[in-house]
């Protein structure tokens, strides 16, 4: 019994003393580790507050950047594509970067004389609807490629070329797959693609496509490809891949100056994105076109 009361007493004791050790302890501790807790908390919200206002300033410095460009955009292009007609062409999904794109040609002095819009996938065309179509006995792939060589060269040719020029654009338009602002019936040679995506991939290979038809014209043709710098999709690989030139950011007043100075046979890839390998023409005076 004594034996038993002993060790009872002694593990009481030993319980009480590390309980008291724990409490002692904490209450040591336990201060110590706010503090320093507090203390990183601190530090960090300091580090995260310089990050914002560098972020800021950053900011600032493009938005100042971007007013000083846009108000020197006027002299810099101002007559640049003076009597030149061009062809604008969407082939992406945003309207309101073809509408820039025509007002940067038009500050440039160029007349946007048709704007033409590709509205659908050439791959999905039906059988009934290829019958009304040129080389409807090739197979599908065969056939797209060969509409949209043909279509470049009915662009470049203009209408009044020829009745087949006629003929598949108003076959192509009653197909649905693009609609025709403007007057395509003289000849032409300054053209610009408007792409970009809002899913990814892009489906890119009408660009590249039309892009080598232009190329394969007996008379040399222009042709530079552009997209607003929002673009959830790039389109800019596929026009590099075509060899023509680039400007990744025609909503933005780099991308309006870039534009006409590539039209004028400047060939580069302009832009802010990673495929860009310049901001700007190199003397921003540019080739006759």
């Amino acid at each position: 019994m004594l034996d038993a009361r002993y060790h009872l007493f002694y593990f009481t004791a030993i319980f009480l003393m590390l309980g008291f050790g724990i409490l002692i302890g904490a209450s040591y501790y336990g201060p110590v580790q706010m503090s320093q807790q507090r203390e990183v908390v601190k530090r960090l919200a300091e580090q995260t507050n310089a990050v914002v206002q560098q972020r800021n300033q950053l900011q600032g410095r493009l938005n100042d950047d971007e007013l000083a460009l846009a108000s020197l955009r006027p002299a810099l292009v101002r007559g640049k594509l003076a009597g030149k007609k061009v062809v604008l062409i969407q082939t992406g999904d945003y309207a309101d970067a073809t509408e820039t794109a025509n007002q940067s040609l038009g500050n440039a002095g160029a007349t946007v004389s048709a704007t033409v819009v590709l509205t659908g996938r050439w791959g999905s065309l039906t059988a009934w609807q290829r019958e009304g179509l040129p080389s409807r006995a090739l197979a599908p792939a065969a056939q797209d490629k060969a509409l949209l060589s043909s279509l470049a060269a009915a662009l470049a040719q203009g209408t009044a070329a020829s009745l087949a020029n006629t003929s598949l654009l108003t076959a192509l338009q009653q197909t649905g797959l693009l609609t025709v602002s403007g007057d395509l019936g003289q000849p032409c040679t300054l053209f610009v693609l408007v792409g970009g995506g809002n899913a990814d991939p892009p489906e890119t290979s009408a660009d590249t496509v039309l892009a080598a038809g232009f190329q394969a014209l007996a008379a040399p043709v222009t042709v530079v490809g552009c997209e607003p710098s929002t673009a959830a999709a790039s389109f800019m690989p596929a026009y590099q891949s075509a060899g023509i030139a680039t400007v990744d950011c025609v909503d933005l007043p780099l991308g309006q100056i870039a534009l006409p100075f590539a039209l004028r046979g400047d060939t580069g890839d302009y832009g802010i994105k990673p495929t860009a390998k310049k901001r700007l023409p190199d003397t921003l005076e540019g080739g006759t076109p």
